[in-house]
């Protein structure tokens, strides 16, 4: 892949991403409780046995090429939407605008309900990315910890290869959004959720770190961490952090992914399903 002088841009990922990006497939129905607590069940056993593949992965082949094609970003021949980034944060919802493009334009809507980022977050890829890269993609933003910050920019000169980080989050389980769904008492959002023309959720995010400030949610025990936002940017916090918190303004997000939710016939949100446009 090259650049507009010809040159290549590839960079080399820190720690291992994952090879299947799609939500397990979940069968479930609303006709008994039983039913819900197997389909929890199902979705819990397949995010493990990821989780496992993750490890796996990480003990043959640490070091993943990253790379820069048009307006995706490239993880280990995974592709990633970098239109509209500054508003794709983690669970916001959004829905794709006509005519579709590759990718699509998302026209983002309402950030998402607080209980899908509570304790449901993890920070799943590291990468670095260098001043090529950063310079094409025109990236600017500001993560602060514990009073240290780091600024989005670069120095332009020949000889920096790297400065920042780039860090993939993604939801914990997602069988926690879909029981929020659910919900008789959410029955109004889902409602107003199907109602738009093709509505798709955030799934994974990028977020641009600066090598100044440490690893989001590095030092975690436990690694559930909790995303509040403001406005477009926002804070990372979890249990067994301690006092630590990560501050991002907006523009950090650099590239995301986009699900969308299947229902039911009998109006049961039953899985998220990666969206074929932004993977």
């Amino acid at each position: 892949m090259a650049n507009d002088n010809g040159q290549s841009i590839v960079s080399r990922s820190t720690v291992t991403d994952k090879t299947c990006e799609s939500d397990s497939n979940l069968h479930g129905t609303r006709h008994s409780d039983q039913s819900l607590l197997q389909l929890g069940h199902r979705a819990h056993h397949s995010e493990s046995g990821e989780s496992q593949l993750d490890e796996s992965l990480a003990r043959k082949s640490p070091h993943l090429t990253t790379e820069i094609k048009g307006d995706y970003f490239i993880v280990n021949s995974l592709r990633y939407s970098r239109k509209g980034a500054e508003a794709g944060n983690l669970g916001t919802v959004g829905k794709l605008m006509h005519p579709l493009g590759i990718p699509p334009i998302v026209h983002f809507q309402e950030p998402p309900p607080k209980a899908w980022t509570k304790d449901n977050v993890k920070m799943e890829t590291v990468a670095d990315i260098t001043s090529d890269q950063a310079s094409q993609w025109g990236l600017s933003a500001k993560v602060s910890y514990g009073g240290v910050s780091g600024e989005g920019s670069f120095n332009m000169n020949g000889s920096h290869s790297a400065s920042m980080i780039i860090q993939k989050f993604g939801f914990s389980s997602s069988w926690k959004i879909l029981e929020w769904m659910n919900k008789e008492k959410n029955a109004g959002w889902v409602q107003s959720f199907r109602s738009m023309d093709m509505p798709r959720i955030v799934t994974k995010a990028w977020i641009l770190v600066n090598q100044s400030v440490p690893e989001i949610g590095q030092s975690c025990v436990g690694g559930k961490l909790t995303i509040k936002y403001m406005g477009q940017g926002g804070s990372i916090f979890g249990q067994g952090c301690g006092n630590s918190e990560w501050s991002f303004s907006p523009g950090s997000v650099v590239a995301y992914r986009l699900s969308k939710v299947v229902f039911d016939g009998d109006g049961t949100a039953v899985r998220l399903e990666a969206d074929t446009n932004t993977r």
